[in-house]
C-alpha cells in the first residue's frame, strides 16, 4: 500500500472497539510468572496469618515497596486479595486454592508452569506440526509406557493439582445412578476415584495407569482414607485390553491429549469392555458448539495443542465419536466451572 499523500490526510475517527481486549493479551503474559513468583515468596501464607498493608508486606517479605505495591495490586485483580481498611487479606478464592495445606493447592504447578518459556514454546509447537522427531511431549513416553518415576512423579502431582477440584465438583453433580464399579482409566494421581468413592460408598473405583504411576496414586488413596473402595490396576491403555466386570468407565482430560486415532482407539476399547447398559464418561473442558470460545476452553485447548499436540472438544465431536463406536443415549452434564461430563451408554 503506498504511503498517504500529504495533500489527503487521513481523517481518524474513533475506533468502534475499545482496545481493551487487546491491552488484556498484551497484559495476561504478565500474570502468570507474577502469581507463581508471589507464590514462591511465602505472599499467600503471609497474608493468611493475617491481614497485611503494603509497608508491612514490603518489610516482612524484603521486597521493595513499589514491587510490593505491584505484585499486591496483581493479586487484587485476579480476585485472589482485596483491601479492607487499607489491609491486604486474601479472599476464599485465594485460600482454597493458594495455601499449601490446601487440597486444592495450585501453587507448585503455577509455579511449574511459569519456569517455561511460553512465546517460543508456542512458535515452537506451530511450525514443528506433523515433524514427530521434533515432538518432546510427555504423552510420547506415557504411550509406551516409558516413564521415568521422575516424569511420573512430576506430571501426577501438577495433574492432580489442577484436577482435583473439579474432580469433587464432579462427583457432586455428575449422575451416577446403577453404577457400582467404575474404571478410571489413566487415573494419574486418583483423585477422580478418591472424589467419587467419597460421596458415593455404593461404588468401587480402580485407577488404571501404569506401574510408577499406580504406585503413586496409591498414597493418594491412603492419604484420603478411601483405600477399602479404591484401589489401582497395571495398564496401559494402549496396549491391553480394557478389564471387564465395570459397569463404568471414565476419561478425565485423557482424550484431550491424542489424536483422533487414538481417541477413537480409546473409546472402542471401553465399548469392548463394557456390558450393555454400561455408562462411558468423559470429562472435559467443552468449547461451545459453534468452536469459537467460551474463553478457558479454548485458551485450554491451546495449551493442549501446545504441550500434547491434542485438543479440546466441542460436545457434538465427543457424541459423533460416542455413537461411531456405539454408545447411544449420550448428554452432557455440566459439573463444576469450565468443565462438563459427557455420558454415553452402551445399548
Amino acid at each position: 500500500m503506498s504511503s498517504p499523500s500529504t495533500d489527503d490526510p487521513i481523517i481518524l475517527e474513533v475506533p468502534t472497539h475499545d482496545d481493551r481486549i487487546m491491552w488484556d493479551i498484551y497484559l495476561y503474559t504478565n500474570v502468570l510468572p507474577a502469581i507463581a513468583a508471589a507464590d514462591e515468596l511465602g505472599l499467600f501464607t503471609l497474608l493468611a496469618e493475617a491481614p497485611l498493608t503494603v509497608d508491612e508486606v514490603s518489610a516482612r517479605l524484603n521486597l521493595e515497596h513499589d514491587w510490593t505495591e505491584v505484585l499486591l495490586a496483581t493479586l487484587g485483580a485476579m480476585k485472589l486479595a482485596r483491601v479492607l481498611d487499607g489491609r491486604f487479606q486474601l479472599t476464599d478464592m485465594a485460600r482454597e486454592y493458594m495455601l499449601p495445606d490446601s487440597p486444592y493447592y495450585r501453587g507448585l504447578s503455577l509455579q511449574s508452569f511459569a519456569m517455561r518459556n511460553p512465546g517460543e514454546r508456542v512458535k515452537h509447537s506451530i511450525t514443528t506440526s506433523g515433524t514427530p522427531e521434533n515432538e518432546r511431549y510427555v504423552v510420547r513416553e506415557w504411550k509406551p509406557g516409558d516413564l521415568s518415576r521422575e516424569v511420573a512423579e512430576r506430571t501426577t502431582t501438577t495433574m492432580h493439582g489442577w484436577s482435583f477440584a473439579s474432580a469433587v465438583g464432579m462427583a457432586r453433580n455428575a449422575d451416577f445412578t446403577g453404577v457400582t464399579r467404575l474404571l478410571d482409566v489413566a487415573g494419574g494421581s486418583g483423585g477422580f476415584a478418591i472424589a467419587i468413592a467419597q460421596p458415593h460408598p455404593q461404588i468401587h473405583c480402580t485407577v488404571a495407569d501404569l506401574d510408577v504411576v499406580c504406585e503413586l496414586s496409591q498414597e493418594y488413596i491412603d492419604r484420603y482414607g478411601v483405600a477399602d473402595r479404591v484401589d489401582t490396576l497395571v495398564m496401559n491403555m494402549f496396549y491391553e485390553k480394557f478389564p471387564r466386570g465395570y459397569d463404568a468407565m471414565l476419561f478425565s482430560c485423557v482424550l484431550h491429549d491424542w489424536g483422533q486415532e487414538q481417541r477413537a482407539q480409546l473409546i472402542a476399547s471401553a465399548y469392548e469392555a463394557l456390558d450393555s447398559g454400561g455408562r462411558i464418561y468423559i470429562h472435559e473442558m467443552l468449547m461451545n458448539d459453534s468452536g469459537d470460545g467460551p474463553f478457558g476452553p479454548a485458551l485450554f485447548g491451546l495449551g493442549m495443542r501446545i504441550g500434547t499436540r491434542g485438543k479440546q472438544f466441542t460436545a457434538p465431536e465427543l457424541r459423533r465419536d460416542l455413537e461411531a463406536a456405539g454408545f447411544a443415549d449420550v448428554f452432557v452434564q455440566n459439573t463444576f466451572g469450565y468443565f462438563s461430563v459427557v455420558i454415553g451408554s452402551k445399548p
